[in-house]
């Protein structure tokens, strides 16, 4: 053992991974079962010790945050597991508690094998209720404990029910850049879970934020994701009865839209045109800034993509783009810039990951930028 660890310093970190449901194999917990921890009292101590196991149930396990937002099953079982295997390899008792709560934890396993086809089927019919685990983000620079919590369903394969790197790294750009985001209507397409919407909601207060997507299951949960992290988003919008109607399944635009400041409006980039746009240009055609994560992974999408941002771009009135993009293919990224240059797009790289402050914890890439996109006849100050 080395120099003994703080047991608060120790605790936080593990929890943080454990909100973030970091594999337990590579987390904290795991990096420091060697290790000496000390308390306040100056006694020092291992992992095995029963006071190391009473602080990770009271300050981990029943972390209040942990107890509204619970991660997976898989993962609170894994935790759990990795210590009270380290306690029994050191020939120790275990922490009365923990057992109870490893048995409660496997029964919950146990009793809900089979129900992911439940899940999805529910998940389908309403959109929210397979949720089926939190992961709580904690942002550094901003406050002490800056904390996002992000609703998952993982029984539903889409990417916009993943949290990608880029997202984090649009969010930290607009912190690093308040003055291109504070007071201005913007609008985010592809908004999946919410976090880059949140990060901006929260602390440079735009005049106006149009969180955006497309299927009914991805909208809900962010509109869910958003009032969770605190951002006045109002009551739910979209009911059954909506969606059932075309038009109101790609816009569903109505007065009270044009004077809330934050909401979410379902838009099919395939049938976004000239026309549809025009029709509700009371709500787009003040958006100054048009934001997006990762959404330049396929070519067709990323064509649609910089269409439908044209078609925005015709509107009256000046406005830009920041896309954030982790580049995985090359000839994605040339098919990109060629079909930018086509529909007279300017496009140019304004910061890396490594030229943004580092707030959220991702793994970090060359490949990660994020792009401005103005059109070629547009001026910018700079």
């Amino acid at each position: 053992m080395g120099e003994a660890i703080g047991i608060e310093d120790a605790l936080s970190r593990i929890l943080r991974d454990y909100r973030e449901m970091i594999p337990v194999g590579t987390s904290s917990l795991k990096n420091m079962m060697d290790d000496a921890f000390r308390d306040e009292k100056g006694e020092v101590f291992g992992m095995e010790d029963i006071r190391f196991q009473s602080l990770f149930y009271d300050k981990v396990i029943n972390d209040p945050t942990i107890q509204k937002y619970p991660p997976l099953l898989r993962t609170s079982k894994d935790y759990v597991q990795a210590l009270m295997r380290c306690v029994e390899d050191r020939h120790e008792e275990l922490h009365e508690e923990l057992i109870y709560h490893y048995l409660d934890l496997l029964n919950r396993m146990k009793s809900s094998a089979g129900l992911p086809s439940q899940m999805a089927a529910a998940m389908k019919e309403d959109g929210i209720s397979a949720v089926d685990c939190y992961k709580t983000y904690q942002m550094e620079g901003e406050a002490k404990e800056d904390l996002y919590t992000i609703g998952y369903a993982t029984t539903f394969n889409s990417v916009g029910m993943t949290t990608w790197e880029a997202g984090f790294l649009l969010a930290e750009y607009a912190l690093d850049h308040k003055e291109q985001f504070r007071g201005k209507r913007i609008l985010e397409l592809g908004s999946g879970l919410g976090i880059t919407c949140a990060v901006i909601c929260r602390h440079l207060h735009p005049l106006q934020y149009i969180a955006s997507d497309y299927t009914h299951t991805i909208i809900r949960n962010l509109h869910r994701n958003l009032i969770i992290n605190d951002v006045d988003v109002g009551e739910e919008n979209f009911g059954e009865e909506e969606w059932a109607e075309e038009g109101k399944y790609f816009f569903g635009v109505d007065e009270d839209d044009v004077k809330r400041s934050i909401l979410v409006k379902s838009l099919d980039w395939g049938q976004i045109s000239r026309k549809t746009l025009e029709q509700h240009s009371a709500l787009y055609s003040p958006v100054e800034c048009i934001v997006a994560a990762d959404v330049l992974y396929d070519p067709d999408l990323t064509e649609l993509f910089l269409t439908v941002l044209g078609f925005f771009f015709e509107l009256p009135g000046e406005r830009v783009a920041y896309v954030a993009q982790t580049m995985r293919n090359p000839s994605t990224m040339r098919h990109f810039e060629e079909k930018a240059k086509e529909l007279s797009m300017h496009v140019e790289v304004v910061a890396t990951e490594a030229q943004v402050g580092r707030r959220f914890r991702y793994q970090p890439t060359t490949d990660l930028a994020i792009f401005l996109i103005i059109r070629r006849d547009a001026t910018r100050e700079t």
